[in-house]
Parts: structure tokens; C-alpha cells; sequence
């Protein structure tokens, strides 16, 4: 029987571990970032616009295919606010904004800072998250129970109840509550942009 189990486990750490030409794709990914970040931080930073493009094509080409692990999840979301800041700092506004709108729909509760980054791009910012995002609040009797969403991207573990909103992007979700010994609750939400549900 241990000979089963951990025969079992090593299939299950396959089955979750990324495989050889993803870590290989995900290393060439944080090598390109890299060089992205210097051309940015550079005296020429429209120049890191090429680079943070083939980022996101590769990253978005693993997400499309169930494969982007976390780590590269991180990375598309740097790529995206930094050709955004790119676009914004080159004045073209509506490419700033399509990278940003890119950005909360991959991580809602993503925030700029106005002491890192200029006031007028952290306004942008802002003002597309809020047209793009609702609120989504979860409590139960006995608290501690997990709450997971379901919705167009997916599904989602997103805390333990009772907790203040969350972010979320505005759409229809199933919200499944469950703890241990109890039942599991499922209910149908819509969430709008600026709305708490």
C-alpha cells in the first residue's frame, strides 16, 4: 500500500508540475522581462513596447492552452501595466487603456500606486478598473467557510467567509460556499461594475 501511495503522489506532482517546455518557455519569458524592464527604465522606453508585445503573445499563447503557471500569471500582468505605461507616456491613451482593461480582467484587484507611478496614468487606471469591476461580499453561519466563484474565466477560489468585498470582474458568476460538516450553498450572482452584491 505505501509503494501505491506514493506511487499516487508522484503522479499528482506530474499531473501539477509544469511541464519541461513550459519552464523552458517561462525562463525565456523572465529572460525577455528582463531586458524589457531595462529598455524601460532606459532613456528610450518606447523601445521595451516590442519586447513587452512578445511577452504577452507567449504568456496569452500558455494561457490559452490551461498551461500559464502563477509565476507567469505575475508576468503577464507586469508586461500589460508596463506597455501600458509605454503606450500612456507616448500619448496614445487608447492603447494605455486596452493593456490596462487587459490587466483587470486578468487580476480585478490590481492597484497602481501614486507615489511609483504618475497620478494621471494611476486616474486611467482607476477610472477603466471601476467600469470594469464590482464588489462581491460573503458571510455565513458558522463563518470560515471557503467560498469559490465560477464565471467566464473560469474557477476561482477566493477566501474564507466572513470577508469585506473583493473585486471582482462585473458578470455572472455561481458563488459556491462549503465547510466541512455543513452543506454547500450555490447561488447565481450578477455583479455590475461599481455594485456590491
Amino acid at each position: 500500500p505505501a509503494v501505491v501511495a506514493t506511487a499516487q503522489a508522484q503522479q499528482e506532482v506530474v499531473a501539477t508540475a509544469p511541464s519541461e517546455a513550459v519552464q523552458r518557455e517561462m525562463q525565456a519569458v523572465q529572460d525577455l522581462m528582463a531586458r524589457a524592464v531595462a529598455e524601460f527604465e532606459g532613456p528610450q522606453q518606447n523601445r521595451s513596447i516590442v519586447i513587452l508585445d512578445d511577452i504577452a503573445q507567449r504568456l496569452e499563447v500558455l494561457r490559452g492552452q490551461g498551461s500559464l503557471p502563477s509565476r507567469g500569471r505575475d508576468l503577464l500582468v507586469q508586461a500589460y501595466e508596463l506597455r501600458a505605461r509605454v503606450y500612456f507616456a507616448s500619448g496614445l491613451t487608447e492603447k494605455a487603456s486596452e493593456s490596462f482593461r487587459l490587466l483587470v480582467q486578468l487580476r480585478p484587484d490590481f492597484a497602481l500606486s501614486k507615489e511609483k507611478v504618475s497620478p494621471k496614468v494611476v486616474d486611467l487606471f482607476n477610472s477603466l478598473k471601476k467600469s470594469l469591476v464590482g464588489y462581491l461580499a460573503v458571510s455565513s453561519r458558522p463563518a470560515g467557510a471557503k467560498v469559490t466563484v465560477t464565471g467566464a474565466t473560469g474557477r476561482v477560489e477566493i477566501g474564507v467567509t466572513d470577508f469585506f468585498p473583493v473585486e471582482v470582474l462585473a458578470g455572472e458568476y455561481t458563488v459556491e460556499v462549503e465547510k466541512e460538516g455543513h452543506q454547500t450553498e450555490k447561488r447565481s450572482v450578477s455583479i455590475a461594475p461599481r455594485a456590491t452584491e
